[in-house]
């Protein structure tokens, strides 16, 4: 039985990545949050198969993309799936009550960009005032980096990126002006207890949200594949296969006519 793998494009910078649906063996792959699940998830959607193939070692679309493009295509997925709103829990440090916060995806980029003049050569490399000529880091930089301690690699990062600093140059410079042309969604976001007023402050990072989301569906896969199986009487197989729209419209349409049986 074949799968429906719809496509959509999302425009990362100057490039334009193409992806497939989601499907149950791309929700089971994932088992982290961090950088390296991030981008292992991005290449098997834009060149995996829907179906399971084993791991391939050829460099993939996000090895290649800087983090700042990543973000961008891990927004495109969560609104695709999840909506522009960023639904969230918080524990009042103060009283202990939990309270809810919610954002807007679209406000949540827009408070990370940041106002620059400085601007990209054609070779897509980044100039400064003093003559440092850097690039930014892509996700092969970042999984070459990831046995490093935190120092450690943005130091390395920093070595791999330069490409021309005569006379030397200042890191915290370099850095902040890799955050001003490439921001990243990994902000800090104000908020206060409604019970008793305090503030408080969420870190929020686009990134680690969305995998923990589609990680916190696991038991949810797990009971649409078995309806599925029950329904259908289809294999494992089959059922991961399917794009994650299909599943879940089969499924509603499964309950809807359980619902009707008198």
């Amino acid at each position: 039985m074949g799968h429906m793998a719809t496509r959509q494009t999302l425009a990362a910078g100057s490039r334009n990545v193409r992806l497939r649906e989601l499907t149950g063996y791309d929700e089971l792959a994932i088992d982290r949050t961090d950088s390296a699940a991030a981008i292992a998830l991005i290449d098997r959607l834009c060149t995996a198969p829907a179906e399971h193939v084993p791991h391939s070692n050829d460099p993939g679309v996000a090895f290649q993309l800087t983090a700042f493009e990543r973000d961008q295509i891990l927004a495109g997925i969560y609104a695709h799936y999840y909506g522009k709103r960023i639904d969230s829990t918080l524990t009042c440090a103060t009283c202990s009550k939990p309270f809810d916060i919610s954002f807007d995806l679209d406000e949540l980029i827009g408070r990370a960009a940041r106002p620059s003049d400085i601007h990209a050569a054609p070779d897509g490399s980044y100039c400064l005032e003093s003559g440092v000529r850097f690039r930014l880091p892509t996700g092969g930089d970042e999984l070459a980096v990831l046995h490093l301690s935190t120092d450690e690699a943005v130091g390395e990062l920093l070595r791999r990126c330069m490409l021309e600093a005569p006379g030397g140059f200042d890191p915290g410079a370099v850095q902040d002006a890799m955050e001003q042309v490439a921001p990243i969604i990994d902000i800090d976001v104000n908020t206060s207890c409604p019970e008793c007023g305090t503030g408080a402050q969420s870190r929020f990072d686009l990134q680690s949200y969305l995998l923990q989301s589609i990680l916190q569906d696991r038991r949810r896969l797990w009971r649409e594949t078995h309806v599925l199986a029950i329904a259908y009487k289809w294999s494992l197989q089959d059922i991961l296969g399917l794009a994650r729209p299909d599943r879940r419209t089969l499924v509603a349409l499964i309950e809807s006519n359980m619902s009707r049986v008198p």
